[in-house]
């Protein structure tokens, strides 16, 4: 899947010093929870057999799309939700070359009002330790057409521009915004408030949340310093969201 030029790359100008491939993987979040890799190892599969989203949701993972997954070292946990906002500002930056991109809080990637890709975050913790994290990406490339049950919802760069990409220069373009967008955020150089603005699909507008058990109207008003939504409820009172989802 990748060049020896490109694993070159990797491992000697960029922060990814380790890099392992599979043809297929459960997930590659799986993979790299469960085994014992060094911090700032990339990890990637052609396809996957049990992909995952957000709250255990099922990822569909066909061959022709774009799955990897990054171990990272301990963080502050406030800055998790940080982490997974500059990461969609990485994302978006990258794909905005061959699409418009925009961000539905918290970690989808979406075009057209459909879903392009997410981010997932995952931890592992050793008593109250924190011992690695694990940043999963994956983005629809090639894919073209999807199953009934969510063709209405799901898209990827082929159908969206009519072409064919090659899944390295996806990746390459992704990892190497992340990395400058990473740098920053620990160096506390990137404000995710300001930001928002130009990546948000939904910025100054009606959404529908699934919150507390039910669905909720708002106005998004934009995200705090720590990644937690603010919206606005019809009463004119402002909410701070941690948890929930955004209906498309």
């Amino acid at each position: 899947m990748l060049s020896k030029e490109t694993s070159d790359y990797l491992a000697n100008k960029t922060i990814l010093k380790h890099c392992f491939i599979f043809h297929e993987l459960d997930s590659t979040n799986n993979e790299a929870m469960r085994a014992t890799y060094p911090h700032y190892s990339l990890i990637i599969a052609e396809k996957q057999h049990a992909g995952k989203g957000r709250s255990g949701r099922k990822w569909v993972s066909n061959e022709g799309n774009l799955y990897f997954s990054i171990v990272l070292p301990p963080i502050p946990i406030e800055q998790l939700l940080p982490l997974n906002i500059t990461t969609g500002y990485a994302i978006c930056d990258a794909l905005r070359n061959y699409a418009d991109v925009y961000l539905k809080w918290p970690n989808d990637i979406v075009s057209n009002h459909k879903k392009l890709g997410g981010i997932l975050i995952e931890t592992k913790f050793s008593g109250n330790t924190l011992e690695k994290i694990v940043l999963g990406i994956g983005i629809n490339v090639n894919q073209s057409d999807f199953s009934d049950d969510i063709k209405d919802v799901a898209t990827s760069l082929a159908i969206i521009t009519g072409q064919h990409y090659t899944i390295e220069e996806i990746l390459l373009k992704i990892l190497n915004n992340f990395e400058n967008n990473y740098t920053d955020l620990l160096k506390k150089r990137i404000d995710i408030i300001e930001k928002w603005c130009k990546y948000s699909m939904n910025f100054g507008k009606r959404i529908k949340i699934h919150l507390d058990g039910k669905k909720m109207e708002f106005i998004e008003k934009g995200i705090t310093e720590s990644g937690e939504l603010v919206a606005i409820d019809h009463y004119g009172n402002e909410r701070k969201i941690v948890l929930g989802d955004i209906y498309l």
